[in-house]
């Protein structure tokens, strides 16, 4: 696929290089002839038939009835269609509907990628009549039983099902679930960057709690309409390669990143939970040091995608220069120290890796996000669900249009710790109402977002729904005396119908949803939603400043709603 220009290109082996010499077909074209040159032949050999003055043998039997390949002159052709002028208008006709027919199956079969953010209405059959979630439930296409990048179903160990043909690359998550997204779609571009079919892990419940248990990548975003996206890139997850309850203990060898990156001099594999869920005794090796992206910094974890996709490949693993063992044996069964594996190469935590910068997904030029992270949307039944509850909220019958709205993500929680103090410095017991931005500095992101709705779109926005990990009633309540809306989860009952990843889940869908969107500053789950705003809505967004008292204070404004004026620094 075309990727942007700041994106490293690298060869891939498996593609020779005459397949992109746009002329070799025509070469050997020249080489093996044309079927104007046997029209030209066969009109040479009857031209000279008729200087004969002695009768002619019989000729083959072939030339007893023209071939398919012995078609008149298209002069010829031309003047006889004049002279039947029905035939010619025949003729048209079934052009015409040639031309349809092609036009129509290529509509259709790019029609889920026609308009930005739109998700097929698709679901299951269990759903209120008129609700999103039994729209199109007796179209649903049936998928083949396994993806056509492994051999068949999911084996007891995932190198029986693996492709002889095929070379694979994965990666393990470890943080939150936003964070742990941004991880799979540096994977996602390392594959692309390798010409390797990724294999993508389930998200790991690392912050909703154990006992959610795991989810798969696919049950969230939409892998068939990312890999179609992708140029057709192949995309599977591990659940199509090892069945997922495998008790086989597979060992592998992978690249460690975060031996390498990591602050401090850490100097050690980074822990998750994947390894065991998926069965797997890992032995790593730390990558070359050349990958860092800048080295002067020991406090810098960041590493540069090119020269990591570079170590997949023949000639990037000669210059490792890799030792004769892992230096970081496998923890589980014998201890193995294998070496980084040559057909399903994998790494540690690519989460700290850019192109050009750090923290690159904060930049509209990211390669990642350009690339890869754009295109991954829902899956038809979440995105469903979120439409549906979002309806309820507003009150609006099952199957009505939603009108457009503000989304806004709050976030709190552990932000507290990095709170600062009246000279500058962390302070974890800062007073909560001088660390986070009042609802009055939102207020001022909200209008500002709505009056750019107005003024750019020609939309006047009424509603707005906050999404946030807050937990104090007293906060709640001042959301809803500013006349803002949420999805309260705890009173529609979406964990205890869908299950714990649900609420997360559905708050993040609802966020993508906006018209236009606010968000909370250096959270990663505010800026994920402020791209899909952005990219599938065109809509306009704002971030809110925290951290200490005044944080967001960029002017002085009055804002004004009924029953009363209300002025405030922002």
């Amino acid at each position: 696929m075309a990727l942007p220009p700041s994106a490293p290109l690298l060869p891939n082996p498996e593609y020779p290089a005459h397949d992109h010499d746009p002329n070799a077909y025509d070469l050997d074209d020249l080489a093996s002839g044309s079927d104007d040159d046997e029209d030209l032949a066969l009109d040479l050999e009857a031209s000279l038939s008729s200087f004969d003055s002695e009768p002619r043998t019989p000729p083959p039997p072939y030339l007893e009835k023209a071939p398919r390949h012995a078609r008149r002159p298209s002069s010829a052709r031309l003047a006889a269609l004049a002279r039947r002028p029905r035939h010619l208008v025949l003729a048209t006709v079934l052009l015409l509907f040639a031309f349809c027919a092609v036009f129509a199956v290529v509509y259709v079969s790019s029609g889920t990628e026609t308009q930005a953010g739109r998700v097929p209405e698709q679901g299951v059959s269990h759903a209120a009549p008129g609700s999103d979630l039994d729209l199109g439930a007796a179209e649903q296409v049936s998928e083949p039983d396994h993806p056509e990048w492994v051999l068949g179903a999911p084996t007891e160990s995932f190198r029986d099902n693996l492709r002889n043909d095929t070379q694979y690359i994965t990666s393990w998550i470890a943080a939150g679930w936003t964070n742990d997204f941004m991880t799979y779609i540096n994977l996602l571009y390392l594959a692309l960057l390798s010409g390797r079919t990724a294999v993508l892990p389930p998200f790991a419940p690392s912050h909703v709690g154990s006992a959610a248990g795991f989810v798969p990548f696919g049950d969230v975003f939409d892998v068939p309409r990312l890999s179609r996206s992708l140029h057709n890139h192949p995309i599977i997850e591990w659940r199509d390669l090892k069945r997922e309850r495998s008790t086989q203990r597979d060992a592998l060898g992978c690249w460690s990143i975060w031996a390498t990156a990591a602050p401090g001099g850490e100097s050690a594999p980074r822990a998750n939970l994947l390894e065991a869920h998926l069965a797997l005794d890992v032995a790593y090796t730390p990558v070359p040091r050349d990958t860092v992206m800048l080295p002067q910094f020991d406090n810098d974890p960041h590493t540069r995608f090119a020269p990591l996709a570079a170590l997949t490949f023949p000639d990037g693993r000669a210059r490792a220069h890799l030792p004769a063992h892992a230096p970081f044996p496998a923890t589980g069964g014998a201890g193995h120290a294998a070496l980084p594996d040559e057909q399903l190469a994998c790494f540690d935590f690519p989460y700290y890796v850019g192109s050009a910068n750090t923290f690159e997904f904060n930049y509209d030029y990211s390669p990642a996000w350009r690339s890869v992270g754009t295109h991954a949307h829902w899956t038809p039944f979440i995105a469903s669900l979120a439409r549906d509850l979002v309806r309820r909220t507003f009150g609006l019958a099952p199957g009505a249009a939603l009108p457009p709205f503000v989304s806004m993500h709050v976030r709190h929680g552990d932000f507290g710790r990095y709170c600062a103090d009246d000279d500058g410095a962390a302070d974890a017991d800062a007073d909560a109402e001088g660390c986070f931005a009042p609802l009055s500095a939102f207020a001022v992101r909200v209008a500002e977002v709505k009056a750019e709705l107005r003024e750019r779109h020609g939309v006047e926005v009424e509603h707005v729904l906050v999404t946030s990990d807050e937990r104090d009633p007293a906060w709640w309540q001042g959301v809803r005396d500013l006349g803002w809306e949420w999805v309260d989860h705890g009173a529609l009952g979406t964990e205890e119908t869908f299950g714990r990843w649900y609420p997360v889940l559905v708050d993040a869908v609802v966020q993508s949803l906006g018209a236009g969107f606010v968000g909370t500053d250096r959270s990663t789950m505010s800026l994920i939603a402020q791209r899909r705003v952005q990219d599938w809505n065109a809509g306009p967004t704002r971030t809110v400043r925290w951290g200490r008292t005044g944080a967001d204070d960029h002017r002085r404004r009055a804002w004004a709603r009924e029953g009363g004026d209300y002025e405030f620094a922002i």
